[in-house]
């Protein structure tokens, strides 16, 4: 389970749903607000390129997020 996002995105104030359009912001292809639930609870794991994008929405390093790849 990765408390770590939930804790880093919260401290930001953002929804999963905002997070998730920060992502697309990025220049990627975006993060849905599905992925970012299956982080969240432990039920999935990450690609590099998913870290990458939430890291930088969150404006945090990759290592921050405690993602599993």
């Amino acid at each position: 389970m990765s408390n770590a996002l939930r804790t880093v995105r919260e401290k930001r104030l953002l929804t999963r749903a905002e997070l998730a359009l920060a992502t697309r912001s990025n220049g990627g292809g975006g993060v849905s607000v599905s992925t970012i639930q299956r982080l969240e609870t432990g039920g999935d794991y990450a690609l590099k390129s998913t870290i990458r994008s939430l890291a930088a929405a969150l404006e945090v390093s990759p290592q921050d997020l405690g993602l599993r790849m």
